[in-house]
């Protein structure tokens, strides 16, 4: 509240939580002037194949002796080579920039979600200049480092259904609490929420392993419907691994085996 409104105040909502840190990649624009690039490096390299061969046919000492080479009254290779190494030098920095910029992860829909009716609600900035948001497929989301699965969505839903007293205490900390007087938007301590979510887990995967057990217990019957148990709350507890954590296929494999 303590910023002018428009990129100020934008600027200072994307900074107040991490998952809201969404910019374009603009990859239609890097592969094509990767695409233009990698043509002239083509085209140089067609170049020096063209002075060496003509150097192989004529004045063969000019590829044997760079020292030779470079006090020509005209230094070609010398120059070309110098121009391919600064086209080099530049194709290499977008090429390693854009792949590590491909790895970045992409902001959930549900955060691209909250970003873009914060921007819309307020106009924050000019219609379109935030048509940016509308390419989700070209959107990276720089925070986020905690673990954020649909359970945590679905909590912050639940909270604000409740008091807000309640979440207010739990949930957040004195300096998100004094960050905003604005009703319908909501800060929550990302810590503190993963804490809680890793708790509803701990409890929910307990029961997914403890309920077979007790009914294999209880029940009398022998063969197929144990087997039968046995396989519906393995397979329950991993696609409940799965879909609900972000575990990795060998972890999956792992807990499902254990």
């Amino acid at each position: 509240d303590d910023f002018f409104d428009g990129y100020p105040k934008l600027a200072a909502f994307m900074e107040s939580d991490a998952n809201f840190m969404e910019f374009r990649q603009y990859k239609y624009l890097r592969i094509r002037r990767l695409l233009h690039m990698q043509a002239e490096l083509k085209e140089m390299e067609d170049q020096l194949s063209h002075l060496d061969a003509q150097d192989a046919e004529h004045d063969e000492i000019n590829l044997k002796s760079r020292d030779r080479d470079d006090k020509q009254k005209w230094p070609r290779r010398k120059e070309l080579l110098e121009d391919i190494h600064c086209k080099l030098d530049q194709y290499d920095d977008l090429l390693f920039r854009t792949y590590n910029l491909m790895k970045m992860k992409k902001p959930t829909s549900r955060n691209r979600g909250s970003y873009a009716r914060y921007m819309t609600s307020k106009k924050m900035i000019a219609n379109d200049e935030r048509e940016f948001i509308r390419y989700s497929e070209d959107l990276v989301a720089l925070g986020g480092e905690l673990e954020d699965g649909p359970i945590n969505g679905w909590v912050e839903d639940l909270l604000r259904l409740t008091s807000i007293r309640i979440s207010q205490f739990f949930f957040r900390s004195k300096a998100q609490r004094r960050r905003t007087n604005d009703k319908y938007l909501n800060y929550y301590d990302k810590g503190r929420l993963d804490i809680f979510v890793k708790l509803i887990m701990t409890i929910l995967g307990t029961i997914l392993l403890m309920v077979p057990v007790f009914v294999l217990y209880k029940l009398q019957q022998t063969g197929y419907v144990k087997d039968i148990i046995v396989l519906a709350f393995t397979l329950a507890f991993a696609i409940f691994v799965s879909v609900f954590t972000k575990a990795k296929r060998h972890e999956i494999f792992a807990a499902t085996a254990a």
